[in-house]
């Protein structure tokens, strides 16, 4: 339930992603976190552009990073 209520959370202070993303959050941590955040997504996923974009090798679809109202939100997008 939370990846969904936590996409309608950030939805709230952007519009912007609503055609663009998978329609859930994958991972949700305050901003202090960012950047263990940011290590981890390092380790696990291909990176597409430094510290915002991230690709699994299986993976059809990036993975963004979004920072608002000191959270920070990993969005699945559409490549």
């Amino acid at each position: 339930m939370s990846p969904y209520t936590d996409y309608v959370d950030y939805l709230k202070y952007d519009q912007s992603i609503k055609s663009k993303s998978l329609g859930y959050i994958r991972f949700r941590f305050p901003s202090h976190q960012k950047e263990w955040l940011i290590k981890k997504l390092n380790e696990k996923h291909k990176k597409i552009k430094a510290n915002e974009i991230w690709s699994g090798e299986e993976d059809n679809y990036h993975l963004h990073l979004k920072i608002v109202n000191k959270e920070c939100f990993v969005i699945p997008m559409k490549n």
